[in-house]
């Protein structure tokens, strides 16, 4: 063997181990079942308009019945193979030989076979994370409403800002979560479209019924267009993204669980099971398990954004880095993004909450001076701003309010004003209370009880409704696996072999 001929054998076993089979093996598991049932229905589909006769159609599905019982887990690369598909029809052809089994691929191709193949990987994991983001909107809800009374002092910009309740945050969080479920709806309506029959890309001259092949596959419509079929990378960017969002808010719901968890005494009490003990400090327990999910929005978010530059590098046509290169990494990121919403869900479902910040802390932080301006407002007939720069001087003089009195209020107020001011110290005092700051909110989505309350009401339905969308999606799988199966039996029994 020549140099010359030995670095070309070099480069192809390099290509092979290092591109080929790792791409074979991660992708085994999910794509060979779902490549055998997508050859049958297009088996079928050919039978259906006499592309193929009955005989020539049952052995093909006979032939595919039995690869469908080899593990995929067991599926080796082999050298001689380059992939998946091709691995399953040489099995078919050996087994069947090359007249049948060579018929396996037509009127089809591997870029529209793969395309399907990919959406209906993704559209499964889709419906996995949509029933898990449900489960942690349920568990959300009920945690908010059992902390309509807990006091937390929220924060703007790292600092105390104003009293609410741990009800009112987690209330806002399940707004959130609803909002991910919609955008996860929208990736699933893009990604159960079908590409198959589009072939390479401009379709086929053979009466190959695309509607009927999509509704044997569980695809609730077409990809018309055959070269956006085998093109198109949006609906994988669009699911990156739904996934992407979710967990940059479940990331943030955990860095608040986290500074919740820390507090003296705590607002919430992570169950043990998601806590760690230091292994040298034995009083020091680690919630370890946020860290983990919050790496993994950081993960997300970085293949986001490297696969939107990565396909926004490519031509509009069907291209690797557009298509088969992106997939493990957006399985990958949903199945992340499941993780994250299980973990979470099952943290709140199972956290204890209280005792939160006593109501003293809260006016100490200077939480609820607000309410006294608005007092000056209402009582004194002041503008706004005028009312913020007397309480804002108050706590320049006097920082714990807790401190403040009636000569103080008079004496900064006509400094400020020109004019004293005031409110008797015990109705000021009164006016600084956390606990009537929270309950005078009662507008819609503010803190109040009877605003969670209702909110929650609002956000139960729509889980509800999402609920029923989900049910309704996959029950509209199983009945088409149930119709491709009971078409191919047909087929077969057309043939006069017995069925399976």
């Amino acid at each position: 063997m020549d140099d010359a001929h030995a670095g070309r054998h070099d480069l192809r076993d390099r290509y092979r181990a290092t591109v080929l089979k790792p791409i074979f093996d991660a992708w085994k598991v999910d794509l060979y079942p779902v490549l055998i049932d997508a050859s049958r229905a297009h088996v079928v589909t050919l039978a259906s308009a006499a592309v193929l006769s009955p005989e020539h159609a049952a052995r093909l599905l006979e032939g595919l019945n039995a690869l469908d019982a080899v593990p995929a887990a067991s599926l080796e690369y082999d050298p001689d193979v380059e992939d998946v598909y091709f691995a399953l029809e040489r099995a078919l052809i050996d087994r069947l030989g090359a007249d049948i089994a060579g018929n396996l691929q037509l009127a089809r191709s591997r870029n529209d076979l793969d395309a399907a193949a990919f959406r209906v990987v993704v559209r499964t994991r889709l419906l996995m994370v949509v029933g898990a983001t449900v489960a942690l909107g349920r568990a959300t809800a009920s945690c908010a409403r059992g902390g309509r009374d807990t006091l937390v002092v929220a924060r703007t910009h790292g600092r105390p800002a104003q009293p609410t309740t741990v009800g009112h945050v987690l209330a806002a969080y399940a707004d959130a979560v609803l909002r991910d479920l919609a955008r996860y709806r929208l990736a699933y309506e893009e990604v159960n479209r079908s590409p198959l029959g589009a072939c390479a890309l401009a379709g086929t001259a053979f009466p190959l019924d695309r509607t009927e092949l999509a509704r044997l596959m569980g695809f609730d419509g077409l990809v018309e267009n055959t070269y956006d079929a085998v093109a198109g990378a949006d609906y994988a960017l669009a699911t990156l993204a739904a996934c992407g969002v979710a967990v940059a808010g479940a990331s943030r719901m955990l860095a608040t669980l986290d500074l919740w968890a820390a507090g003296s005494p705590p607002v919430v009490t992570l169950d043990p099971g998601f806590v760690q003990v230091s292994s040298m400090m034995p009083q020091k327990r680690n919630l370890v398990f946020v860290e983990h999910l919050r790496a993994r929005a950081a993960r997300a978010a970085g293949v986001l954004a490297g696969q939107v530059a990565g396909v926004a590098a490519t031509p509009f046509e069907d291209d690797n880095r557009a298509t088969s290169e992106l997939q493990v990494d957006l399985w990958r990121t949903l199945d992340d993004a499941t993780d994250t919403a299980q973990l979470l869900g099952l943290a709140l479902g199972s956290m204890a909450i209280g005792p939160g910040v006593p109501p003293d802390d809260v006016v100490a932080s200077g939480a609820t001076a607000t309410e006294l301006m608005d007092a000056i407002v209402r009582r004194h007939g002041t503008s706004q701003r005028q009312a913020h720069a007397v309480v804002s001087a108050m706590v320049q003089r006097v920082p714990d309010p807790r401190m403040w009195t009636e000569s103080l209020m008079r004496d900064v107020s006509g400094t400020v004003l020109g004019r004293p001011l005031a409110f008797p110290t015990a109705e000021l005092q009164a006016l600084l209370d956390a606990r009537a700051f929270v309950a005078a909110r009662r507008g819609i989505g503010g803190p109040g009880p009877t605003a969670i309350d209702a909110e929650l009401d609002a956000a139960a339905a729509g889980l509800a409704g999402v609920e029923r969308w989900l049910a309704a999606a996959r029950e509209r799988l199983e009945s088409s696996r149930a119709v491709l199966r009971g078409r191919c039996d047909q087929v077969i029994a057309a043939a006069g072999r017995p069925s399976s």
